[in-house]
């Protein structure tokens, strides 16, 4: 039977490998300006240089962040050892830690964009 400790994992992995396989297709398969997915701010929007600059630079920081957060997750649920009644807490941890990933990609790139000269 399946641990506890694995199921534990496994539900983490999955979280962070949705944002991180986001971060590879925007990396290896840059979108064309369009209105349905990729970073897509009115900067990025401003002109194709742009906007293919925007891509580049969050799918460098996706690719970056999500490892870290996975760690971080990892590192939580270790040192409160593996709590069984903590497993709700756990995806609430493992949501903020995505929202938390999301908001520093968003501004990260922001950053870089204001510094880019078009």
């Amino acid at each position: 039977m399946i641990g506890f400790k694995t199921l534990l994992l496994a539900q983490t992995f999955f979280y962070y490998s949705l944002f991180f396989i986001g971060g590879l297709i925007l990396k290896f398969f840059p979108p064309k300006m369009n209105k349905w997915y990729g970073f897509r701010t009115s900067r990025a929007l401003k002109s194709e240089e742009n906007w293919d600059y925007a891509q580049a630079q969050s799918s460098r920081y996706i690719l970056i962040i999500t490892p870290l957060f996975v760690v971080f997750s990892i590192l939580i649920k270790y040192l409160t050892d593996f709590n069984c009644q903590a497993s709700i807490l756990y995806s609430i941890i493992d949501v903020l830690l995505l929202i938390i990933a999301v908001v520093m990609v968003y501004f990260l790139t922001e950053d870089k964009m204001k510094r880019f000269k078009v």
